[in-house]
């Protein structure tokens, strides 16, 4: 066989397979004369559980495979692997829908990257070094680590409407040291859930973060600034929250509400019923005493006999204290100055997904705030689109994307277009839920510097131990990090240096005090001990003239 031929494709085979979640996505092995490259990809959206339409689901999946074998795949075949970007350019032009079905998208993904792999396989190299290549990045870099620590909203069957909170290293060197370190606070984090809800506190959610049943966003934020503490690493990582913005929209009361309901049918309204009578049992059970068995429920929030007893270390008023606070609902305008009063009173260093593109004037809002506080924002690909002056307002936006790109192709135009214009791609593998590593592939290749993902899944697992190889790959050759963090890093050291002053204020202030409480003690016992010496002597002088008084004879009468 010829070398031509030999990367050719001579068959596509594409299937339906279980993601982690159970769900279905799509796996395909594209045939070449030298073997077999494989790849997966998981649909983006998941059956309705209340509609019972895991069938249809699935035949959706099916449906979208027999179209592309019978309408894509005669032209594919054939094709050479070094012509990844014309076989990309079919895949995109293979539906005219816009926005691209989520079955059709994901196959058409897990096509781009098992042709791409396949290609960079050919020529005897790693993918990220093919997409360095393409992207002409003079240098390969890896990426920081954004992790998911606490789900809310749509990720998580939660009161808490807050997609997301964040954490990310700020002071390290390299991959393997920030992995380290979130390491260490992620498993602060879970020892404080332990402690406030018992082991209801460290399910997990959607995109691999912890689903504690938390209902207010401080109460979450409060969480992870206490494991940071505990884990000493306060001044070493930045907290985030995706917002979630687009699934926390009333577009029926035209506010943003905090309280999630997801999956939570409504009850239907019934005519009310006149009361009963009470019988003599219920008069009986209402005079018992009630058992002590069990701790008791409060507020219908989780608890355990352990939080029941002990309260989180270094937490002084845990969540469970705390009652649900009455303000929900926020008119753009409100929900606005709500992130901002965030960022303020939590030192909030990066916002995700946080206004619909409708509020553009909140947006800019937002943006010109953060511009002027070192606060990182990234917003999804049409807002950036929308907002074409977006750099001259904040130069540090940002925008996530993977699932937003169809192909590969598609990917590294997007990379290449935002950092000409100063913004960067944030690779997002938590809601991957498919063991596949293109990811970190793409993220070092891109040379985004960012990647989001969660500790607590084995597909996420998976990308991070891809990323610990391509970092001992380069032996210390590759560049880690992101250039704009280090303007966060910045605003963390600003913030660290005020604390050392305050501290040191503080600490002068107490040896201030000491020395004028002891100063003032030495002045009352010098006081006390010349008030002391005063009275002795006044004593002895009154003694001695008591004794003169005794020993001088007594006169005589005169005689006549």
């Amino acid at each position: 066989m010829s070398s031509s031929n030999v990367n050719r494709i001579a068959d596509i085979s594409c299937r339906a397979v279980l993601d982690a979640t159970g769900h279905y996505g799509v796996e395909v092995d594209v045939t070449v004369g030298w073997g077999i490259v494989r790849s997966q990809a998981r649909v983006s959206c998941a059956p309705d559980p209340d509609n019972d339409s895991d069938r249809t689901y699935y035949n959706s999946v099916i449906s979208a495979i027999d179209t592309f074998d019978t309408s894509l795949k005669p032209r594919l075949v054939g094709a050479p692997l070094t012509e990844s970007r014309a076989i990309d350019s079919v895949l995109d032009t293979s539906t005219q829908a816009s926005p691209m079905p989520p079955q059709i998208a994901a196959l058409t993904r897990s096509i781009s990257t098992a042709v791409w792999r396949g290609r960079a396989s050919g020529s005897n190299r790693p993918l990220y070094r093919l997409l360095a290549e393409e992207m002409k990045t003079p240098t390969i870099r890896l990426p920081t680590p954004i992790v998911s620590v606490l789900g809310g909203g749509a990720v998580a069957d939660s009161e808490l409407g807050f997609a997301q909170i964040l954490i990310f290293p700020l002071r390290t060197t390299s991959f393997k040291d920030a992995l380290e370190s979130v390491v260490t606070v992620h498993q602060s984090i879970s020892k404080v859930l332990k402690s406030e809800f018992g082991v209801g506190g460290v399910t997990v959610a959607d995109d691999g973060s912890f689903a504690a049943p938390l209902r207010d966003v401080e109460d979450a934020i409060r969480i992870v600034e206490t494991a940071l503490d505990n884990s000493g690493k306060i001044f070493e990582m930045g907290i985030g929250i995706n917002c979630g913005a687009s699934h926390l929209w009333d577009a029926a009361k035209e506010e943003y509400d905090t309280k999630w309901n997801w999956r939570k049918p409504e009850k239907e309204s019934v005519d009310e019923e006149e009361p009963q009578q009470p019988t003599e049992e219920d008069v009986e059970h209402e005079t018992e005493e009630p058992s002590t068995d069990q701790p008791p429920l409060s507020s219908g929030r989780m608890h355990s006999a352990r939080s029941e007893s002990r309260s989180t270390p270094g937490l002084e008023n845990p969540p469970s204290a705390r009652p649900l606070s009455p303000k929900t609902s926020y008119t753009p305008l409100e929900w606005t100055d709500l992130l901002i009063s965030l960022i303020e009173r939590h030192r909030i260093l990066y916002l995700e997904h946080t206004h619909i593109l409708e509020h553009d004037q909140e947006l800019k809002r937002l943006f010109g705030y953060c511009s002027t506080h070192n606060v990182l924002l990234a917003q999804s690909r049409p807002i950036l689109e929308a907002f074409g002056e977006i750099e001259s307002v904040l130069p540090l936006s940002l925008s996530t994307s993977l699932s937003e790109a169809n192909t590969l192709t598609d990917l590294i135009s997007l990379s290449a277009d935002l950092q000409l214009t100063g913004h960067a791609v944030i690779v997002d593998c938590t809601m991957q839920k498919i063991t596949e590593t293109v990811s970190a592939d793409v993220a070092v290749g891109t040379g985004s510097g960012l990647i989001k993902l969660s500790l607590a899944r084995g597909e996420n697992i998976e990308v991070v131990n891809q990323l610990l190889r391509v970092e001992e790959e380069m032996k210390g050759l590759a560049v880690y990090g992101f250039d704009l963090w280090r303007v966060v890093e910045k605003t963390q050291n600003e913030l660290k240096a005020e604390f050392d002053e305050s501290e040191r204020i503080r600490k002068e202030e107490i040896r201030r005090r000491k020395e004028e409480e002891e100063r003032a003690r030495r002045e009352e016992e010098e006081r006390a001990a010349e008030e002391e010496r005063r009275r002795v002597e006044a004593e002895e002088a009154a003694a001695a003239a008591a004794m003169a008084a005794e020993e001088q004879p007594e006169e005589l009468p005169d005689e006549e």
